[in-house]
């Protein structure tokens, strides 16, 4: 069967959720984010931030007890739990959750992770060490389903189906879309050109974003992004769409204002919210 040609992201796919004139804060989504293991506060605070700042109206944050004072001095708008005895029954009162940003793999971790990705049954995004953990236990890929995303990069999609980077660039748009197919979840690819593979293999291209992008803490702003677009409505395609877009141009407009070499994650997330705001 011929696959229908992947379409590039242009300014003209962004759809950013509707936002009322007259609202509050639980009309604009709940979400939560699981991950920093000690010394790791800094991962589930980029992707707070930037859920924060991209719109969604209370975010919560799932982490070691040891980070909540550095997370509430670094975002003292979050609510913070101690993710050892995070109240499991509440689940699903949130509108997104995501899950892995400086997590760590311990076995506490992977025990976490399986009650989140068997529990939840609303949009979940799955980033960094959550995606390591689950190449390290192959089981959970049954547990994925299609209101799931995966935000690998390209070592840590390596690891998960077992193909070297070499061969995965070789033809990434097909491996995203036999990984979406197989496993009915949703796909962020992402490299200097992301691939994003929704559950039936529709593929996407995006191309916006430079070596600004190229520092620690990107890969988590992204994550937040997506939660926080879907938090507040957006249904998958148009939040994966329009996430990793405006991020590419929120890297852009970082690297003219601090240069591609001197930018830092928050200030991506800065140069972020005004790209969101340019576009509402």
């Amino acid at each position: 069967m011929e696959e229908k040609r992947a379409h590039t992201v242009t300014n003209k796919d962004v759809f950013l959720p509707s936002r009322q004139h007259v609202t509050n804060k639980g009309d604009c989504g709940k979400t939560l984010i699981f991950g920093g293991e000690v010394g790791m506060a800094g991962a589930v605070s980029f992707s707070s931030e930037t859920a924060y700042r991209t719109g969604a109206g209370l975010v919560y944050i799932a982490t070691h007890p040891e980070n909540r004072s550095i997370i509430q001095t670094l975002l003292p708008e979050a609510i913070v739990y101690n993710w050892e005895n995070f109240d499991f029954k509440t689940l699903n009162t949130y509108s997104s959750v995501a899950i892995g940003m400086g997590m760590g793999k311990s076995d506490f971790a992977t025990r976490l992770l399986e009650r989140v990705i068997s529990s939840y049954k609303k949009p979940l995004v799955v980033d960094a060490d959550a995606i390591n953990m689950i190449s390290q236990n192959p089981e959970l890929l049954s547990l994925l389903g299609d209101n799931t995303v995966l935000t690998p990069h390209l070592g840590e999609f390596s690891r998960l189906i077992g193909k070297s980077v070499d061969e995965i660039l070789s033809s990434p748009e097909k491996f995203a879309r036999d990984f979406s197919r197989t496993y009915n979840t949703n796909l962020v690819l992402k490299n200097n050109v992301t691939v994003i593979s929704l559950k039936d293999g529709t593929t996407f291209i995006n191309t916006t974003g430079n070596s600004t992008l190229s520092k620690g803490g990107s890969g988590d702003i992204l994550s937040g992004f997506i939660a926080s677009l879907l938090a507040q409505g957006s249904d998958i395609k148009n939040a994966l769409v329009t996430a990793t877009y405006l991020f590419g141009k929120a890297g852009e407009r970082a690297g003219e204002k601090w240069g591609m070499r001197g930018a830092l994650a928050r200030d991506i997330i800065q140069s972020l919210a005004l790209t969101v705001k340019d576009y509402e």
